[in-house]
């Protein structure tokens, strides 16, 4: 069972969060998106973290993979692990 603290953040709206914003020209950075894909892995949403991951204009390192590789043991989603590991790997 997930634990209060990432209840709250199953809510999150993960594009208006991660977006470039135009009118004020603030673009996300590598951290921002870490930490968004961080959020999405504690919450369970792992499928979207992995797209998030995917998508990311940066070049993917293993900070972001060894993240969703974490969370997909916490939430045993072998498939999910395979593919961070391989990433990883």
């Amino acid at each position: 069972m997930a634990n209060k603290d990432s209840l709250r953040i199953t809510h999150l709206k993960q594009p208006a969060i991660i977006r470039s914003d135009s009118k004020y020209k603030i673009n996300p950075s590598k951290e921002n998106n870490g930490c968004m894909i961080d959020l999405l892995c504690r919450s369970g949403r792992l499928r979207e973290a992995e797209n998030m991951i995917k998508s990311m204009p940066y070049k993917r390192d293993d900070v972001v993979w060894s993240t969703l590789l974490r969370a997909s043991r916490e939430q045993g989603d072998v498939e999910c692990g395979i593919t961070a590991a391989e990433e990883i790997l």
